[in-house]
């Protein structure tokens, strides 16, 4: 969570581990729907066009696509990402 999203939430003090837990939620969330994106598309996308497609955070989308690149479940090729 960045300066910007604890503004909104004042209330949330959560603890490391709490955080990293949300975190890595968040990221899984955000993979799911990495992939939703990518089968309704019938082109691959940029990752302007995938962040531009999500409510997710610029940076957690960035993980998520990150991670999922490394374990082959999407694909990179130019800049454009699609489903392998």
């Amino acid at each position: 969570m960045n300066e910007e999203e604890t503004e909104l939430n004042p209330d949330w003090h959560p603890t490391a581990q709490e955080l990293a837990e949300y975190q890595a939620r968040d990221a899984e969330l955000a993979a799911s729907n990495l992939h939703v994106i990518l089968q309704a598309s019938s082109r691959p996308l940029s990752i302007k066009e995938l962040k531009d497609s999500t409510l997710h955070n610029g940076s957690t989308v960035e993980v998520a696509l990150r991670r999922e690149v490394s374990e082959n479940r999407i694909h990179e090729q130019s800049g454009r990402y699609s489903l392998t």
